[in-house]
């Protein structure tokens, strides 16, 4: 091998392995303080695992067991109305990520398209249908684990403005 392909070749290695770790970032909590991380954190912070895969970010608390939507419909430390405030937040949130999710769907409905137009591929090719409805199906599961955290979050919502309005 060339001197010049060896290096191409360690070029290409390395960038690879920077785009493989780019994909997956730590948050590193202390008290007050937040650090983002290629690195996993220190043993004395919290760690929180940030990856992105097909457009989607997702955040993941390493080892904590918890469901942050529980804590939060469980959290009996905070007034009503600060709970209240962070339900809607919460709720506004989700609804904005389903938003989100469409225009992901729609941007990759499109790529898929224009890969069959240049794949000179018919609308009825049994590829082409099935992709796109792994695309639908990847992205309705999405939409609708949001959908169910939205409609459990209003009914809490519901319990706490009627336990408030019963009151004195």
């Amino acid at each position: 091998m060339l001197p010049g392909q060896l290096r191409f070749w360690l070029f290409a290695a390395l960038l690879l392995s920077w785009q493989i770790q780019a994909a997956t970032v730590y948050k590193c909590i202390k008290e007050d303080k937040v650090v983002f991380s290629q690195q996993p954190c220190p043993q004395a912070f919290t760690q929180h695992r940030i990856e992105y895969q097909y457009g989607v970010t997702t955040e993941t608390a390493e080892g904590e067991s918890l469901d942050p939507l529980q804590s939060l419909l469980e959290n009996d430390s905070l007034p009503e109305d600060k709970l209240l405030q962070r339900l809607a937040a919460e709720i506004y949130r989700l609804q904005q990520q389903n938003s989100y999710l469409e225009i992901l769907r729609a941007s990759e409905l499109q790529k898929q398209e224009r890969q069959r137009y240049w794949q000179k591929l018919e609308r009825e090719d049994p590829a082409f249908i099935e992709q796109r409805d792994k695309i639908n199906a990847h992205f309705d599961e999405l939409k609708r684990a949001n959908d169910d955290k939205i409609a459990k979050l209003q009914q809490h919502r519901q319990l706490l403005q009627q336990k408030a309005e019963a009151q004195p």
